[in-house]
């Protein structure tokens, strides 16, 4: 491993990425000894053959592997996979806005940002489609603008350019200057069959166990081109005898035109060359804006970006109806139980509590892969890691937590003759309620990276209940007694012990999901 030399003249690395043994999701070690670092406004390749590593590197330098205690990144990260595993049916401005909020933007903001983001990516007309609707080189786009949102300190691309067309390159390569111009650090694996001019700067070459650092000299581009950047954000590369047409159709579109010059090493990164960036009036009329970084948005805490995170997943839940099945399982219990005259009430509710805990470790496991292990990562990335991002999946469940005790609650109320004291309809709620809390506590158990397939989710699910009904010591212990009209103790501490049990296992799966590859 060759380490990036560092002048000590020179500001801090924004980025610098350290570990004995980079790891991939499944345990293969990419390479060791990692010391890495970069720049603000510095555009980094990251190189290496199919299966090398890259993906992996990228992951570790967004935080989403774990790396060195010495490693420091930018507070915010825009992470864009390779591809998507699973497109959610989330409208693409909804998902956008979502991720936004996650990233700690308030609502308003976050809300005008997506729209920019789909102007300047060229998805305007997509915005009220699902993502699952959109055609390969759609959704590419999409990861791209779901990577800007915030904007991000450090922007970190997964072979971006796969499966776009020139237009989407062209703005691809807009968005990646306009990010090194506003000081972030933006790191790049290129498609090997999608080319990708990148401004000169660092190169880390994964291989053979070890990532190795270089300087890439700038890369040739065809003479004659000129760059021309519009007021809506999109920079294109024509000929001469192509601009007077570009320039026209800009102004009949009442759009300004932001710059024009030329293409080659002192044009292709706006930071190296300021004067590039003047902005060119081709009409006496029309004004030119000046390109100013704008201001850096207003971002909430660590707790905002978790409720937005919870608020962006439990809309991605509702909207993958993965939900709808333990729903069904569960009014089709309160229908058995309460079609008939239940006796007490509490025993009845004691039971349905108790297979309420399977249907909400369900729902909880649903949250946490609603998109995808790969989307996934991106949504981590905005959340502030992989630990935020797992809370935030275990918060987004309380809608359905809730709406599930009602339903407990309104059955019997609505079903058995004779008067139900505020008393009671309070204990059955609180006994639904800590029930539904341990459930999301042992789904919070079941999914990446603490359990990676589906078939051992399903066996370990299984397993987990059977424990907690057959072991003496289980907090489930005081539910079943109630079940069985034996009360050797009271409600209040009954959920105590059952709501305690799940934010201990929320807070443990927490923990490790931020420490595990």
């Amino acid at each position: 491993m060759t380490p990036m030399p560092e002048d000590p003249d020179r500001a801090p690395p924004a980025l610098v990425l350290r570990a004995d043994r980079l790891r991939a999701a499944r345990g293969v070690v990419v390479a060791r000894q990692v010391a890495l670092t970069a720049a603000a406004g510095q555009v980094v390749a990251v190189e290496g053959g199919n299966g090398s590593g890259k993906s992996t590197l990228l992951a570790a330098a967004a935080g989403l592997l774990p790396t060195s205690r010495s490693s420091r990144r930018p507070a915010s990260v825009g992470y864009a996979p390779e591809r998507a595993d699973l497109l959610p049916r989330i409208a693409v401005r909804t998902w956008l806005t979502g991720l936004a909020r996650t990233a700690g933007l308030p609502r308003t903001e976050a809300a005008a940002q997506a729209d920019d983001l789909l102007h300047r990516i060229g998805l305007t007309a997509h915005g009220h489609r699902p993502l699952r609707a959109l055609s390969r080189g759609n959704v590419q786009r999409a990861l791209l603008a779901q990577a800007l949102v915030g904007p991000p300190e450090l922007l970190v691309l997964d072979e971006p350019s796969g499966g776009l067309d020139p237009d989407g390159v062209a703005r691809l390569t807009a968005e990646i200057q306009r990010a090194a111009a506003e000081s972030s650090v933006v790191l790049v694996a290129r498609h090997p069959t999608a080319p990708l001019s990148l401004p000169a700067g660092p190169a880390w070459r994964v291989g053979q166990g070890a990532v190795h650092t270089g300087e890439r000299a700038p890369e040739p581009v065809a003479p004659g081109l000129l760059e021309v950047t519009t007021g809506d954000g999109v920079t294109r590369q024509v000929t001469e005898s192509e601009l007077p047409g570009v320039l026209r159709a800009a102004l009949d579109a009442g759009l300004a035109i932001r710059g024009v010059r030329p293409v080659g090493p002192a044009g292709a990164n706006p930071a190296a060359n300021p004067a590039a960036n003047t902005a060119v009036n081709p009409a006496p009329n029309t004004p030119a804006p000046e390109l100013a970084s704008p201001a850096a948005p207003r971002r909430l805490g660590a707790a905002g970006r978790v409720l937005g995170g919870a608020g962006h997943r439990a809309r991605l839940l509702a909207t993958s109806q993965w939900f709808v099945a333990p729903a069904l399982l569960f009014l089709i219990l309160l229908g058995i139980v309460y079609s008939s005259p239940a006796g007490p009430l509490l025993p009845a509710a004691a039971l349905t509590a108790i297979v309420l805990t399977p249907l909400m470790a369900w729902v909880a496991a649903a949250a946490q892969l609603a998109d995808g292990r790969l989307l996934g990562r991106a949504f981590a990335a905005h959340a502030g890691g992989p630990g935020p991002a797992h809370l935030a999946a275990c918060l987004a469940t309380a809608p359905f937590a809730v709406a599930a005790t009602v339903l407990a609650v309104a059955a019997p109320a609505l079903s058995q003759p004779g008067h139900h004291s505020w008393g009671l309809l309070a204990d059955m709620a609180g006994l639904s309620l800590a029930a539904a809390v341990l459930g999301v506590g042992l789904g919070s158990l079941l999914v990446p990276p603490l359990v990676d397939r589906a078939g051992w989710r399903t066996c370990l699910g299984v397993l987990l209940f059977l424990a907690v009904l057959l072991i003496p010591a289980s907090p489930m212990r005081p539910l079943l007694l109630m079940a069985a009209q034996v009360h050797t103790t009271t409600v209040l501490v009954a959920c105590a012990e059952l709501a305690g049990t799940g934010v201990a296992l929320i807070a443990l799966t927490t923990w490790v999901a931020g420490r595990l590859p």
